[in-house]
């Protein structure tokens, strides 16, 4: 809770799980949610989600290459960050997709990062793609080839969310895709770009992009100098910084992950 008392704790190891490659199996989670009943679900970083009963029992496996985030809409559909291996223009590129699962774990559909940019209005950003094999920039080129979008958070905007916003609308997808430096609006059911932003408030290389209740922002700007990471409340509109979080004696820097959460106290979560 608040006070930093564990309540409950849910264990489970992916090697239990029949078909998996236990040499692969990592002994952790990069995201969870937690119901009123107590059960769980988990994304075990590229080898699939799990939902797990208050005794920590496997209820369903869904295996997959899921990565960073996911979200839950409130009739129970699961928005979760896939991604693929393929080829493009004889180069390797990691396709970034946004898979949408039913409350039982069913795939209902995925939506292409490459196909909409492919649709969208503005060619010079599916250009920046057009050669994965020489698209990629440091610091990021080392790690992955042919990841050329890289999408690291995804939130399904609510009503609470969106009434304080004169951009966003309930529904939407609100995206982090770093290796563009972009955040962006997605309509789900249209599977169209509805708003984009380029960096220039934050830098390239950003992790999660939340929208809050008051209509603004949130973000991680890992490279707000070689050296040094910074969080940022900004304006979408008016495209000004509202609030920031760095910490230059501390040495605050992250080069690969961060996450940030606005708490009910208006405290900020790091």
């Amino acid at each position: 809770n608040m006070n930093g008392q564990v309540l409950h704790q849910w264990h489970f190891s992916c090697a239990s799980i029949p078909n998996v490659n236990k040499e692969f199996c990592p002994d952790y989670w990069v995201k969870a949610h937690v119901w009123d009943n107590g059960e769980l679900m988990a994304m075990v970083p590229y080898i699939g989600l799990i939902k797990l009963d208050r005794d920590s029992n496997l209820l369903w496996f869904t295996p997959g290459i899921f990565h960073h985030d996911f979200d839950i809409a409130s009739n129970g559909d699961i928005y979760a960050l896939s991604m693929k291996k393929s080829t493009l223009n004889n180069a390797p590129i990691i396709m970034n997709n946004i898979s949408i699962y039913s409350a039982s774990g069913k795939l209902i559909k995925e939506i292409s990062l490459y196909d909409l940019f492919k649709e969208y209005p503005d060619p010079s950003y599916l250009k920046k793609v057009g050669n994965p094999a020489i698209s990629m920039e440091p610091p990021f080129a080392p790690y992955d080839q042919g990841d050329v979008f890289h999408v690291n958070s995804v939130q399904i905007i609510t009503k609470e969310e969106a009434q304080h916003s004169k951009i966003f609308k309930e529904g939407q997808l609100l995206i982090s895709v770093r290796e563009m430096g972009l955040i962006m609006a997605i309509d789900p059911a249209l599977e169209k770009i509805d708003w984009l932003m380029d960096a220039g408030i934050w830098h390239k290389g950003q992790h999660f992009a939340k929208l809050l209740n008051n209509g603004n922002i949130l973000i991680f700007d890992n490279f707000y100098t070689k050296t040094l990471s910074r969080v940022i409340e900004f304006d979408p509109l008016s495209r000004k910084i509202i609030w920031d979080f760095k910490n230059p004696g501390d040495q605050f820097f992250s080069r690969l992950i961060g996450e940030c959460y606005r708490l009910p106290n208006n405290n900020t979560l790091i």
